[in-house]
């Protein structure tokens, strides 16, 4: 009688489970980027002496400071150099994962067209990420000379006012690789909020 393969071992602090090395950011209370430690540490200063840069009884900073904005709901007032540190963060998400694809399956969904000579295309369609905000589209597993992480990037789109793709939008195109010989997950990063979500598989690396 054929015996199972053995189930993974579950990630221990759930689907969002950082990367060694790696914590969460906690800029808002359900950020869960994943950050250096001192990281973290920063991020809760910022917090904590946002009060005293905003406009007395307003939500608005005073001169010289501006919303972090690391995800919609983020209104803390930094200086531009640590809102441009939080939307890097953001938008390198998916390689502090300790694994990006067992995060849960999100709003949008992924398609691969077969071409020839060994290049396929990849679109997306569905809802779910910050509205008129890029979101980037990775493979998770795919091993290659210029992908040491295993999380090749595939591609990017900005979303509609809606927070979605219309249709199936155009992603980008896929060289296969005679090394993949299964379908690979993708995952979705949105920049606006850096959560990473999974998007299907796709069989793009498949020669």
């Amino acid at each position: 009688m054929p015996v199972s393969p053995a189930a993974a071992d579950p990630l221990p602090w759930g689907p969002y489970t950082c990367a060694q090395g790696f914590v969460w950011r906690q800029a808002t209370a359900d950020d869960l980027v994943c950050v250096y430690p001192s990281r973290r540490t920063d991020v809760a200063a910022e917090n904590s002496g946002s009060p005293s840069h905003k406009l007395l009884n307003t939500m608005y900073c005073v001169p010289g400071y501006e919303w972090r904005l690391a995800n919609p709901s983020d209104r803390a007032c930094v200086t531009s150099i640590q809102r441009r540190m939080a939307r890097m963060e953001n938008e390198s998400a998916v390689y502090s994962l300790a694994d990006p694809a067992a995060t849960p399956l999100g709003g949008v969904r992924v398609m691969t067209k077969r071409g020839t000579g060994g290049v396929n295309h990849l679109y997306a369609t569905g809802t779910g990420v910050t509205p008129q905000w890029s979101a980037a589209f990775y493979a998770v597993g795919v091993n290659g000379p210029n992908w040491p992480t295993g999380r090749p990037w595939i591609g990017e789109a900005r979303s509609d006012a809606q927070g979605g793709f219309a249709g199936w939008t155009y992603i980008n195109q896929v060289t296969c690789l005679p090394t993949e010989t299964k379908p690979a997950p993708v995952v979705v990063l949105d920049f606006g909020t850096g959560v990473v979500t999974t998007a299907g598989t796709t069989d793009a690396y498949m020669c």
